[in-house]
């Protein structure tokens, strides 16, 4: 599932947002907790809401897969390996 760019930046507000807020409710005890939560869970959920993800393939997706694959069919045959790299390397004098 992606956010989209508009969700990733709301939910990164939401996930540093808490931060404001335990400080603001609890005070110096807010502190503590901020210290807890920003070394256990903020690096993980902004690393989870920034990842970069693979959207599921759309037309233009399909449409260029099969370009490719006729553009891959057009082109001639690999010429056959050359009888030269059958021979053994000449040795030294």
């Amino acid at each position: 599932m992606t956010f989209g760019p508009l969700g990733r930046i709301v939910a990164t507000i939401l996930v540093v947002g808490v931060l404001w807020w335990l400080n603001a409710a609890l005070g110096i005890f807010g502190v503590v907790i901020m210290a807890i939560y920003v070394r256990e869970f903020l690096p993980s959920a902004l690393k989870d809401i920034w990842r970069p993800v693979r959207l599921p393939p759309d037309e233009s997706d399909v449409i260029r897969a099969r370009f490719e694959a006729m553009r891959l069919e057009e082109q001639p045959p690999a010429p056959p390996e050359s009888p030269i790299a059958e021979r053994p390397a000449p040795q030294r004098w």
